[in-house]
């Protein structure tokens, strides 16, 4: 499964869940548009932050993004 996740300023909590789908294909298709953070994951309990995820831009996959 796929989460699409998204930047909030949160004072610490900065990851706000924005889709869960079935593959990253169908996260595309929901309008997500060509650049977004996602993370792959199994069902149960899980745990999202921004700084640990991938980046989707226009098909390419790039690397996690760096903690600053």
């Amino acid at each position: 499964m796929v989460a699409v996740l998204e930047w909030i300023d949160g004072f610490g909590a900065d990851t706000k869940v924005a889709g869960i789908y079935q593959t990253l294909e169908d996260a595309t298709i929901a309008n997500h548009g060509n650049k977004f953070s996602y993370k792959e994951f199994e069902f149960g309990k899980v745990e999202f932050d921004i700084y640990d995820c991938k980046t989707y831009d226009g098909g390419k996959k790039q690397k996690n993004k760096k903690r600053k």
